[in-house]
């Protein structure tokens, strides 16, 4: 843990936590899609907007000249603040699955500075503090991977910018090499998490690609992350 989490009237982050919106917590938008009573597939036919944050997640769409569709959304959850879709991508090196998921930061905190504190230093603090959730999020998920796939390398990881340059949103990238279960070919690929945290104070993002394959993928797989689930405006 950095020295500023534990010095001066920082000291507060070291025990502190993050205030993510007020006591009264997110509400669920309206015209968001109904929600299942228990977990599984949701059969719905136009677009899903994520009840909670108002996030959509379209039936198709086109990136970087690619026409993308739907494959499937999935509540993970009884509340519908879990779930994802799946979508399927041609490339010029064959189908790239992008699974997007958005479900809720883990843990909800309060975060107290003293009266006395800094403005400069809570901001900072604050910042580090998301940064190092973020970073056990992204543990969390490497492992998740590992489980299905205990033949993945790890290639490289680090920190990313959000599609859209939004602050306070720390966000990181992770890149495999794994089979690809997609296509099912020969040999090993490239397949890639992505994670940005806090999203609208609430709300984690996460992208899971494979394979990414050249650059031609790289272009269709950031604007598709432009545009899903981020388009749909976030609730007043």
């Amino acid at each position: 843990m950095p020295k500023s989490f534990r010095a001066g009237s920082a000291r507060w982050c070291a025990v502190g936590f993050l205030v993510l919106a007020g006591c009264a917590g997110p509400r669920t938008p309206e015209g968001s899609t109904p929600i299942l009573s228990q977990p599984g597939e949701v059969a719905v036919q136009g677009r899903y907007v994520h009840a909670g944050s108002g996030m959509a997640f379209p039936t198709d769409g086109t990136a970087a000249g690619s026409r993308f569709v739907r494959v499937t959304v999935t509540q993970f959850d009884d509340k519908g603040r879990d779930v994802s879709a799946n979508y399927d991508v041609p490339t010029p090196s064959g189908r790239m699955r992008i699974s997007a998921y958005v479900y809720p930061v883990p843990l909800a905190f309060a975060l107290k500075p003293p009266k006395e504190a800094d403005a400069a230093a809570v901001r900072l603090s604050e910042g580090l503090i998301r940064s190092e959730l973020c970073r056990q999020e992204q543990d969390r998920r490497k492992q998740e991977l590992l489980d299905f796939h205990p033949e993945a390398r790890l290639l490289r990881e680090g920190a990313i910018r959000p599609p859209h340059g939004e602050a306070g949103v720390p966000g990181n990238v992770v890149t495999y090499e794994t089979r690809d279960f997609i296509n099912n070919t020969k040999g090993l690929v490239r397949s890639e998490i992505y994670i940005f945290c806090y999203v609208q104070n609430l709300w984690i993002v996460k992208y899971r690609v494979t394979p990414v394959q050249d650059s031609a993928s790289e272009a269709i797989l950031a604007d598709f992350m432009r545009q899903v689930p981020w388009t749909s405006p976030t609730p007043g």
